[in-house]
């Protein structure tokens, strides 16, 4: 009883980092995020966990999103820490679309499914929707793919995720 009233805690202060705070608000300095308490069966949570992760650009929770068949960029990232491939493409390169994991909020969470992978709406452009990614591995936990920007009306045709 006490430990799920500890974890809703948690979910409910992740939920208000999610919807009002701005990655300046986050001290890239801060300890280590604790993300044992999450339910890696949820897609829904573990999108809103990496948003925390990633704009407390905690790399170290931010490997425990990455499938775990993908062992060499998780030890890149942990040996090379801001000059892995993973960092550079996460931080520091725009085209890619990571920046816009910012962007994502509770009200705009409509998962759509496309197969067995969950697309999180994280910014409307004039034609295209950027997007993250999760997809669920062998062990059932839900893991973060990509940012991608398919075609708006693609994305509008996929079904709603429960």
């Amino acid at each position: 009883m006490k430990n799920g009233i500890i974890i809703g805690l948690l979910v409910v202060i992740a939920a208000l980092a999610f919807n009002f705070l701005e990655p300046a608000d986050f001290d890239t300095e801060s300890p280590q995020l604790d993300m044992t308490h999450i339910d890696r069966t949820d897609a829904d949570e573990v999108a809103t966990m990496f948003k925390v992760a990633y704009l407390h650009k905690d790399l170290e929770a931010i490997s425990t999103f990455i499938p775990p068949q993908a062992t060499a960029q998780i030890e890149d990232l942990m040996d090379n820490r801001e000059n892995s491939e993973i960092y550079r493409l996460l931080y520091d390169s725009p085209e890619q679309g990571w920046q816009h994991v910012t962007s994502m909020n509770s009200e705009t969470i409509n998962a759509r499914l496309d197969g067995d992978e969950r697309l999180y709406p994280l910014k409307a452009m004039e034609s295209e929707m950027f997007v993250l990614t999760l997809a669920p591995e062998e062990d059932g936990k839900w893991y973060v793919q990509d940012v991608h920007s398919p075609d708006l009306l693609s994305f509008e045709s996929l079904a709603l995720a429960d």
